[in-house]
């Protein structure tokens, strides 16, 4: 046989099968399907990869009923094997929770907020960074399903 695809005949009992060896291509593309549908029905791959529930979390900072810029946010969740959440408020005051890569977002139910200003690196002199103060804790706030809007005051520093 000259031909660029050789059959090979499969003889079982009676039954002849003709199978093109050039189809291992496609017995290794199906068995990769396969293996990826596995993947993906263990992690719960979806619109969610894999996250657990979370709901989206935007809000506004305020202090002295102020916006206040590049504050930081985190909300921890109450329940101890959860993944944190966090933002930087804008110019505005305002932010939306991150929760993982490009997820946005926090865990379904209550959790610890914290609040506070510093903690980043003064773009004029790197070597500069400003401490980390926290101004504001609250426990119980609530993420519910879908969008979640919060605003927090913050209370002015007695050292200001």
């Amino acid at each position: 046989m000259n031909s660029s695809c050789q059959n090979v005949s499969l003889v079982e009992g009676d039954l002849m099968l003709d199978w093109p060896v050039r189809s291992n291509w496609l017995r290794t593309f199906l068995f990769g399907v396969f293996l990826i549908s596995l993947v993906c029905l263990y992690h719960g791959c979806g619109s969610k990869l894999g996250h657990p529930d979370i709901g989206k979390v935007k809000g506004k900072v305020l202090q002295n009923q102020q916006p206040l810029p590049e504050a930081w946010i985190e909300f921890h969740p109450e329940s101890q094997d959860a993944r944190t959440s966090i933002a930087i408020t804008d110019a505005n005051g305002e932010f939306e929770l991150l929760y993982a890569g490009a997820t946005m977002g926090a865990r379904l139910g209550t959790h610890l907020v914290k609040i506070g200003t510093g903690g980043q690196t003064d773009p004029s002199n790197p070597d500069q960074s400003f401490p980390r103060i926290q101004l504001l804790e609250k426990s119980g706030v609530e993420v519910k399903p879908g969008n979640n809007v919060v605003e927090f005051e913050v209370p002015v520093s007695s050292k200001d």
